[in-house]
This record gives structure tokens, C-alpha cells and sequence, in this order.
């Protein structure tokens, strides 16, 4: 089973990470949660953990923007999740299992013109 995290951007532009585990340093899924409605946090940033880390170990959550071969310009996709199988896959509909070979460059709410 993978381990349960969200993530979300702060007011303050600073990233919080909740989780079952607050004794790693981050708050516990309580506290994140009733400030992800009470306005500390922007529910539009929302993004859960996938359970996948990219090739430099970095974890990959819904919303993150992945690249193929960043030294060479390679294809750039967003995670997404996917409601028909409760799962997460890139934008383009492709498998995001294959994402350990791919690299975390940023996220659709501070990078999304990297897509266009």
C-alpha cells in the first residue's frame, strides 16, 4: 500500500505537506485538511502523492510536470489522476508507471507554460 500524502502551496507561496506521519516533519492530514478550507492553503493546488518518485528520487504528485530527457529537451507531461481507475497517468492518457525513468521539473501551478 502507498504511503497516504497530499500536497498543497500555502497562501504564504510556501508548499505543505500533509500526511499520517506528522513525527517526519510534515503536519498531519487533520491539521492540513481543515486549513486546506479554512484559506491557509489553496485548494486548487491540491495534489495527492502518486506512490512514484522520478529518476533523482523526487516524489511525484498529482499535478507535476514530468520530462522525458531534460538535457536534451524531451517531452514534457502532467500527472493526472484518473477517475475511471482511481489511479494516476500523464495527460496524454500514458501509463505513468514508466515515470521512474522521467524527471520532476516543476508543476502546472507554478511551471504550466513548460506545456505549451
Amino acid at each position: 500500500m502507498r504511503e497516504l500524502k497530499f500536497r498543497a502551496r500555502g497562501v504564504d507561496g510556501k508548499w505543505w505537506i500533509g500526511e499520517l506521519n506528522p513525527a517526519k516533519g510534515n503536519v498531519n492530514l487533520a491539521w492540513f485538511f481543515s486549513n486546506l478550507y479554512a484559506d491557509a492553503l489553496l485548494p486548487k493546488t491540491l495534489g495527492e502523492y502518486t506512490g512514484l518518485k522520478d529518476k533523482n528520487g523526487t516524489e511525484i504528485y498529482e499535478g507535476d510536470l514530468l520530462q522525458s530527457n531534460p538535457d536534451s529537451g524531451g517531452r514534457i507531461r502532467q500527472v493526472i489522476h484518473d477517475e475511471y481507475t482511481g489511479g494516476y497517468r500523464f495527460n496524454t492518457g500514458a501509463d505513468i508507471t514508466r515515470a521512474p525513468n522521467w524527471e520532476v521539473i516543476g508543476n502546472i501551478f507554478e511551471n504550466g507554460d513548460l506545456l505549451e
